[in-house]
């Protein structure tokens, strides 16, 4: 999570400002405690069969990462996750 957490604060860096450190610090703290009950509203939707908005939001932070020479190694791979995840809804609905 820490690295995930890395790579989009990388990319918003270069794509538009720095965050600042106390921010970052309380946000990866809210996401590494495992005893948190916090979950993503995209998370709740795939739970749920629901569609996903990927190529909107975790596609755009791929897109300016690569448009800002951000490596950005596991958000692709989560993005390729949800893409997936995206065509088997896309092709349950269809049968």
């Amino acid at each position: 999570m820490s690295a995930l957490f890395t790579e989009v604060v990388a990319t918003i860096a270069a794509a538009w400002r720095p965050l600042a450190d106390p921010f970052k610090s309380q946000v990866l703290a809210l996401l590494t405690d495992r005893r948190s009950s916090l979950t993503s509203s995209m998370y709740r939707d795939m739970k749920a069969g629901h569609r996903i908005e990927a190529d909107q939001i975790i596609g755009d932070l791929v897109r300016r990462a690569a448009a800002n020479g951000v490596a950005t190694p596991l958000l692709s791979t989560v993005l390729v996750r949800l893409t997936v995840y995206e065509e088997a809804q896309a092709s349950n609905k269809g049968r």
